[in-house]
């Protein structure tokens, strides 16, 4: 059967022929969408970017607003990267293409011209601005769509919109942030019960259940992106090698051949959901319909062609937890599941953010390392609150303003997942970056900061079974970072590759802490996803305050070479935070 709102493939607007890949470049005007043969000669020069030559001076389709600047594969195969980067800047620059003052509604009022020009040219401006309705506010410089959790934060104190409303952000959580009563998921991250113990409540559960059953379909729509782009290269191939052996092959007998083909029915399940993940369509159809398609969602996930394509999935950038969930899919999409402790650990959006979030713990400040230099054995244990706040690195850029916030913390646990070593993510500007490659910058950033001057740094490299997982498959030196690791062979050496190469990354970070301080980096290893492994990172960190407290007095050393590390983060003592 063929899913509802199922669509034909759609041909190229100039010379109308078909292709089995949907890959096409659209007009930002019309809409109009044009094959690689045909891309140039319908926008020639490109001076508004991606127009059409019968568009160009008119304003550009709303919907369209977030791929400016961005290129697309098919535009990257047409030009040269000189002229890319020209056109990218034509098209973000351009008059025609920007956003009018009454587009924009903040904190119940729009904009007029002189505002939106501020909000532009601010230091940190907001990114893939759209026309819409948002909040802001003026003292933390958290933003967000109206009625929506935070989305990042941008510059403070500009003189932008009307008052900042308490339900901005439609929370019901009775929490306040300077006014703003905070939403549900922000609450989750705030709070990270699991943890440390404590219960979700039903709420709590069912929006997570509803974050992993969206999940499970995005994580599959990667999937079959990629295998419609691998299917065409091999056909391509094998079509290349028959001419050569004086062969002539059918459509159905190329295909048949092509481990990365699949039957009519998924085919047309396939087109169904991309074209629904095109169209940012999603949450209009699931979780609503996730129990409808469990079953043919299982039957794609265990097709041969989606198995071959997973073993590539480093080349799509797919997320180490989809095959954890993808396995589970008929299960997750019942309406009687209810996520798991370890569901809630390994689902995606439940402890990550563009903005800052805030957690309170406490600690024993006895530890197993510490209580041999304490003489006082029968005395009552004392508990030190500590305020974790965590940042994603695109909230984090160099000079933000909400760092002077952080001028009397005691140690800085910066956080890097060993296993990002080979994957990238799509910066600002729309190119793509390693992203160990970004977490050495934002690190280095940090380190340089006037405001952490004197504050002692401990890294921990985080996520070290996928790294070990993955360091077999997939060479260290694929970071460019990395480029020089050899490592020792087995036989000359005890130590796995995986060890070895998490010292060189060790190493690495070190090296760049003591060119920049003349310091030694404490930097430890983690496992996040158990719980023995972040409680051992924990006692580590405290080993490391007390050592930095007492190093004056020379009570003890820590070890030079103490290897231990996950995302940037600051334990501090406990004051009232006001932002």
């Amino acid at each position: 059967m063929v899913p509802r709102g199922y669509k034909e493939k759609r041909v190229c607007s100039r010379c109308g022929k078909k292709s089995r890949i949907k890959e096409r470049e659209a007009c930002l005007v019309c809409d109009a969408r044009y094959c690689s043969n045909c891309l140039l000669k319908a926008m020639g020069s490109m001076p508004e970017g991606r127009k059409c030559l019968s568009c160009i001076r008119f304003s550009i389709d709303e919907s369209k607003r977030s791929t400016l600047g961005k290129c697309s594969r098919i535009l990257a195969k047409v030009c040269s990267p000189f002229e890319i980067k020209q056109i990218m800047k034509a098209e973000k620059e351009c008059a025609a293409n920007q956003l009018r003052p009454g587009q924009l509604i903040m904190n119940g009022r729009s904009l007029m011209q002189e505002e939106l020009a501020e909000v532009l040219g601010c230091r940190i401006p907001p990114q893939n601005l759209k026309p819409g309705k948002y909040w802001y506010d003026k003292d933390s410089g958290l933003w967000g769509k109206e009625g929506e959790k935070p989305d990042r934060i941008i510059s403070s104190k500009l003189n932008i919109g009307g008052k900042l409303r308490g339900n901005a952000s439609k929370g019901k959580t009775d929490v306040h942030i300077n006014g703003r009563e905070i939403t549900n998921i922000e609450l989750l991250i705030l709070k990270a019960k699991f943890l440390y113990g404590n219960r979700f409540t039903s709420e709590d559960l069912q929006n997570i259940k509803i974050m992993i059953q969206s999940n499970l379909y995005k994580y599959l729509s990667i999937l079959l992106e990629g295998r419609e782009s691998f299917e065409e290269e091999t056909l391509m191939e094998n079509e290349t090698a028959s001419m050569n052996d004086g062969e002539s092959l059918s459509g159905v007998e190329a295909s048949q051949r092509c481990i990365y083909s699949i039957n009519q029915k998924l085919k047309h399940f396939s087109d169904w959901l991309l074209d629904i993940m095109a169209s940012g369509d999603l949450d209009n159809f699931f979780p609503a319909a996730t129990r409808e398609y469990a079953s043919i969602v299982d039957e794609v996930w265990k097709d041969d062609a989606i198995q071959e394509t997973y073993k590539r999935r480093e080349e799509l950038n797919l997320p180490d937890v989809a095959k954890y969930f993808l396995d589970q899919a008929v299960e997750i999409s019942s309406n009687e599941y209810e996520p798991s402790e370890r569901d809630i650990l390994y689902a995606e959006g439940v402890t990550q953010s563009n903005g800052l979030t805030f957690m309170d713990f406490c600690f024993d400040d006895i530890s197993p390392m510490s209580e041999i230099y304490n003489e006082d054995f029968d005395r009552q244990p004392s508990f030190t609150k500590y305020q974790l706040i965590r940042t994603s690195s695109k909230g984090l850029h160099e000079g933000c303003k909400w760092l002077q916030m952080f001028e009397d913390v005691r140690a800085i646990i910066f956080c890097v997942a060993l296993s990002d070593y080979d994957q990238v993510w799509a910066s600002g500007s729309g190119f793509l970056t390693n992203k160990m490659l970004a977490c050495r910058d934002l690190f280095e950033n940090l380190v340089r900061h006037p405001c952490f001057r004197d504050t002692p740094f401990v890294l921990l490299l985080n996520k070290y079974d996928a790294f070990e997982d993955k360091i077999n498959r997939v060479h260290l030196s694929t970071c460019e970072w990395f480029r020089d690791f050899s490592p020792l062979k087995a036989d000359h050496n005890n130590e796995t590759l995986a060890h070895q190469a998490y010292y060189y990354v060790a190493k690495k970070f070190k090296d760049l802490y003591s060119s920049i301080t003349g310091e030694k980096l404490f930097v430890w290893q983690a496992r996040a996803r158990e719980r023995a492994s972040v409680d051992e990172a924990f006692k580590y960190i405290r080993e490391v305050l007390k050592w930095d407290e007492e190093k004056d007095g020379n009570v003890y050393g820590i070890p030079e070479d103490s290897f231990y590390s996950t995302e940037a983060s600051s334990v501090m003592e406990p004051i009232e935070i006001r932002v």
